[in-house]
């Protein structure tokens, strides 16, 4: 089976301008754990559940 099989072809994805707080939302609502993480249209990372549980650990979101 190749991968195009099982791929997302819209998948959600986060701005690298976005407030952590709303991606968090966005995250929960969605049910998912990683978000692909864009600038210009390009793929600049990966944002995990791990990220924000780490960030959080150490700081509230900003929520603006």
């Amino acid at each position: 089976m190749l991968l195009r099989a099982i791929m997302k072809r819209d998948p959600l994805v986060a701005k690298d301008t976005e407030p952590l707080g709303e991606l968090h939302r966005k995250m929960v609502t969605a049910h998912v754990r990683h978000l692909p993480v864009l600038r210009d249209g390009k793929l600049v990372g990966i944002l995990s559940e791990r990220d924000m549980l780490e960030y959080r650990a150490n700081r509230e979101f900003d929520e603006d």
